[in-house]
């Protein structure tokens, strides 16, 4: 038993905290979770436990109150509070002692934000990206330098992280679902699902992370079917969501992951059997839930939605064409600066990852390839069992989910992949 806790308290420390966020999330222990983590925050700095143990209390804070997006004075608090937080451990714990090989690309994107501001339609369009340029920069420097554990394998750790918070979000979004008003395939087929704390166009975008993530979860564990279930888990939050750019990435990784993990496991006969007990608890699961149509009433609300249709993101690609031809050289004002000038559309941004940037000009279009093949040099340039897993991410975030959205410009997306680089910089070879 000690041998099970010992091979596996990092797992039992994320289930004790996803436990403790989602029962704050339905109402029980909400006005004690915020108080709690902070306890947890300073044990994990003064025993210098490495930073996932950490991290996952940041992350999984917000999740915990539904809320949380309206209460700007809970959120700064939150803020404010996990900031202390990482400097304190940063002080304590850490040495800041390099820039890392994304530093320059990163900081030519903050240089090309500040440059762009000449053309700005507003000072807070502007300064709202800035910030986030900035704040990615510093986040990256944080992680590479936070990250160098050579004995611990912290991609495993953040691949874990992702997965257990992945599950979090699809539990509290089957929550909203049963406490709505209206049927549960109506509060589907209408998108009403509104976890509170966050978009939840941008809060799936945890769960797509997670997803090829997981492929090395299971390829280095000896509880496979475990965590293919919470995989399955993780996935039905990215269908629930009916985003037509999520499922196909969705299905994009599946079609990459599957063959993958066969070709690299040394033990196939176990993964097939492990695989089989997965798929025959999910069998059960849709088989139970067909019988009042419920699966098949899913599929008719997914395709209902023209799943190929295009012509409404393409509209507002010409507009970004348009815009930046008459902003080329410098840019028409930052990566916010879509608000204004799709303000009669009805969105805020472009929806596509190389019209966004198209905002910061050709000088950012220019910084924005830089950076993009360092990431991928970064990526070839070791030879570990995460090369292909992290490069499958970049590559179909990027020309996949990034053709229909920005997500290279939404801050907790772009965080999350600045982290995975960091560690992934860190790893050994």
């Amino acid at each position: 038993m000690k041998e099970f806790i010992l091979k596996n308290k990092y797992d039992i420390y994320l289930i004790g905290l996803s436990l403790l966020t989602y029962l704050s999330y339905i109402g029980l222990i909400e006005q004690f979770l915020m108080p709690l983590f902070i306890l947890i925050a300073l044990g994990a700095v003064l025993l210098k436990l490495d930073i996932f143990y950490l991290i996952p209390l940041g992350v999984f804070m917000q999740m915990g109150s539904g809320g949380l997006r309206d209460d700007i004075r809970t959120t700064t608090v939150y803020i404010i509070i996990f900031t202390v937080l990482l400097v304190f451990d940063v002080l304590y714990n850490r040495k800041i002692n390099k820039l890392g090989k994304l530093f320059y690309p990163l900081l030519g994107l903050v240089v090309v934000s500040i440059i762009t501001g000449l053309n700005a339609p507003s000072l807070f369009i502007w300064f709202a990206g800035f910030i986030q340029l900035f704040a990615v920069l510093v986040i990256y420097v944080y992680f590479v330098n936070t990250t160098q554990e050579p004995k611990e394998d912290l991609m495993l750790k953040a691949s874990k992280l992702f997965l257990y918070a992945s599950v979090i979000i699809t539990l509290e979004m089957l929550f909203v679902i049963s406490q709505h008003s209206l049927a549960p395939l109506e509060v589907i087929s209408r998108r009403k699902i509104n976890l509170g704390w966050e978009n939840i166009n941008v809060v799936i975008f945890t769960n797509i992370i997670a997803i090829p993530l997981i492929t090395n979860i299971i390829l280095k564990s000896k509880y496979k079917a475990y965590y293919m279930v919470l995989a399955i888990v993780a996935a039905l939050g990215i269908f629930l969501t009916l985003s037509r750019s999520s499922v196909l990435t969705l299905i994009v990784f599946l079609a990459f992951m599957v063959p993958y993990m066969f070709y690299k496991s040394k033990k196939r006969v176990n993964l097939l059997l492990q695989g089989l007990i997965a798929l025959g608890l999910l069998a059960i699961a849709v088989i139970i839930l067909e019988q009042n149509g419920t699966i098949s009433g899913y599929f008719d609300a997914l395709f209902g939605r023209e799943l190929l249709a295009y012509d409404d993101r393409f509209e507002l690609i010409v507009i970004a064409w348009d815009t930046f031809k008459s902003h080329w050289l410098i840019g028409s004002g930052g990566i916010y600066a879509s608000r204004h000038y799709l303000i009669e559309h009805g969105a805020k941004n472009y929806h596509n990852v190389i019209a966004q940037v198209s905002t910061l000009g050709i000088m950012g279009l220019g910084v924005f390839v830089w950076l993009f093949v360092e990431k991928v040099k970064l990526i070839l340039s070791k030879k570990n069992t995460w090369k292909r897993v992290v490069l499958l991410l970049v590559f179909v975030t990027a020309f996949v989910n990034g053709w229909v959205q920005p997500m290279y410009f939404y801050i907790t997306y772009t965080i999350y992949l600045v982290m995975i680089l960091a560690i992934y910089e860190n790893s050994t070879s």
